[in-house]
């Protein structure tokens, strides 16, 4: 009778550690997809997506040329009257809605290299003129969206005075 115990518990044993065994096997081969998961996500999302150059057809311009230049606090004023924010890249946008800063309908840049406008300094700078930009891929009703463009751009020739440019880019 001992001996029949102590095969049983033999038994018990052997299937505990089988059982264990597999458990840490099974344990182990998750451990080894999420962290192999983990590392296609990441290394998906560590390397930034290379978009293709924007082409010279895809990009409708407009700019704004300074007779004298624009002081900088009359500038954001009139920008900020124009429904435009500063934002991505130190440039100002134009939003689809103006609550949700998610989707550009066209930017407005300095003429001067590199275009974006350091806010601390704003103040007390001088710009020779402006650069609207839309890019036609991304819109859905680029021919709406480049008549608001224009009609921004003649507000504030309006109110900076200056003189437009439509610049045509040829394919």
């Amino acid at each position: 009778m001992d001996s029949l115990l102590l095969v049983l518990f033999l038994i018990s044993a052997i299937g505990l550690i089988g059982l264990a065994l597999l458990l840490w096997q099974t344990k182990t081969h998750k451990k080894q997809t999420i962290q192999k998961e983990s590392i296609n996500l990441a290394e998906n999302s560590a390397a930034p997506q290379i978009k293709e150059p924007i082409k010279r057809e895809e990009l409708k311009i407009i700019r704004l040329i300074a007779k004298e230049p624009y002081l900088g606090t009359q500038l954001v004023q009139a920008l900020q009257a124009a429904h435009l924010h500063y934002g991505e890249m130190g440039i100002f946008h134009r939003y689809y809605l103006e609550s949700d800063r998610r989707k550009i309908l066209f930017s407005v840049a300095s003429l001067v290299r590199p275009g974006a406008f350091d806010c601390e300094s704003m103040s007390h700078t001088q710009y020779p003129g402006l650069c609207f930009f839309m890019i036609m891929p991304q819109l859905t009703d680029p021919d709406s969206i480049f008549a608001l463009m224009l009609q921004t751009a003649e507000q504030l020739q309006r109110d900076l005075g200056g003189s437009i440019e439509v610049c045509q880019r040829n394919n």
